[in-house]
């Protein structure tokens, strides 16, 4: 509970949830990792550009959300990382992304033009939970990764898979929302 408190405190996001940003230590605790993009919201300007002098996005445009894509830093804030973890959860729950293995600045496009292709999600439950968490609009986005676990914790989700797979699956998402909301405090050191 404290380190909750902590993270809603420091309010920190971390611009880069993604499955190789998730790691799981000796212990079976999984951990968010790599905290390069991470930023304390007081201090996101129109500096926080998400593009090298190149013109090359940084980040990974397929979790990425809009205002992530035209590098919004202003309006960035804990909806970017649930667009995120909706992403995450689109891929665990039907093995791909939403959509596909395109070159970036497509992908970009379409997470700022197209509507996620979410009839793939046969569990309706499942299907509600990532619509809100990757709506195009901020302010229809679950507003805290608290209120996102609360609407899995109550999706009904009878699943053909063995009961520890899916047991599995749904920790390892538990976790990521779990250390999210439990411990970005760590930004605060670098």
């Amino acid at each position: 509970q404290l380190r909750c408190s902590l993270f809603t405190a420091q309010q920190f996001i971390h611009r880069d949830i993604n499955p190789s940003n998730v790691m799981s230590s000796n212990k079976g605790k999984v951990k968010l990792i790599d905290f390069g993009l991470a930023k304390y919201l007081a201090k996101l300007d129109t500096g926080d550009r998400p593009v090298t002098s190149q013109g090359l996005f940084i980040g990974t445009a397929a979790y990425a959300a809009p205002e992530m894509c035209i590098g919004d830093a202003k309006s960035q804030d804990y909806t970017t990382d649930i667009y995120a973890l909706g992403i995450v959860l689109y891929q665990l729950i039907t093995g791909g992304l939403p959509f596909g293995e395109k070159p970036t600045n497509e992908v970009i496009h379409r997470q700022l033009h197209q509507k996620m292709p979410l009839k793939i999600i046969s569990n309706l439950d499942l299907r509600q939970v990532v619509d809100r968490a990757t709506r195009k609009r901020q302010s229809e986005r679950y507003g805290s990764v608290y209120e996102f676990r609360a609407a899995l914790d109550r999706a009904r989700i009878p699943c053909p898979l063995p009961w520890w797979q899916r047991f599995t699956n749904l920790l390892l998402l538990l976790a990521v929302l779990a250390a999210l909301s439990l411990g970005i405090a760590i930004a605060n050191m670098l």
